[in-house]
């Protein structure tokens, strides 16, 4: 599966004192690609930190880290996928083996996620990191899901759409 990542990135400030690896792990990322991606990053970083994000969204695809207990099959049913498509898209799975930390292919047609299960959820205090680990959305699906937005920076109280996730 060929998918040719663009050239772009998003731009992140870190919203408070964290190590690299925890910051790296909620936002979907190896701390690796934020090293390369910012060359001369600290280990830890601190609040107000400037982060380059790579994006990682081609034109057919949106990269999507498995979390703790999901199986295909509950993020199609989530996501209002179909089955065989996704496990087609990700080949490279034998027999549709996956573990947490994965990344899968997801479709980037918004059209796909018409008959995803959302809930509306208002921003809390935490930060923009720990609200997609809390919730299991990559950047791409959060922006695809809550289209309104073009950061994943949201104030306390801001509305967004979340998925209901099967089992949860």
């Amino acid at each position: 599966m060929q998918c040719e990542e663009k050239q772009n990135f998003w731009e992140y400030t870190v919203e408070q004192d964290t190590p690299l690896q925890v910051l790296a792990l909620q936002l979907g990322y190896h701390p690796i690609m934020l090293r390369q991606a910012n060359p001369g990053l600290r280990s830890y970083l601190r609040r107000g930190t400037q982060l380059l994000l790579p994006y990682r969204r081609c034109e057919k695809y949106l990269f999507y880290r498995i979390f703790p207990g999901q199986t295909f099959l509950s993020i199609c049913t989530s996501l209002g996928l179909p089955l065989e498509q996704v496990m087609r898209d990700n080949g490279y799975l034998p027999h549709g083996w996956m573990k947490s930390g994965q990344t899968l292919l997801l479709p980037a047609e918004p059209s796909m996620y018409a008959n995803t299960e959302r809930i509306m959820l208002c921003a809390g205090e935490e930060g923009a990191a720990r609200r997609l680990y809390r919730n299991k959305f990559s950047i791409e699906l959060f922006l695809l899901l809550n289209p309104q937005y073009t950061s994943v920076h949201l104030l306390p109280g801001q509305q967004f759409y979340a998925i209901k996730w099967q089992g949860n």
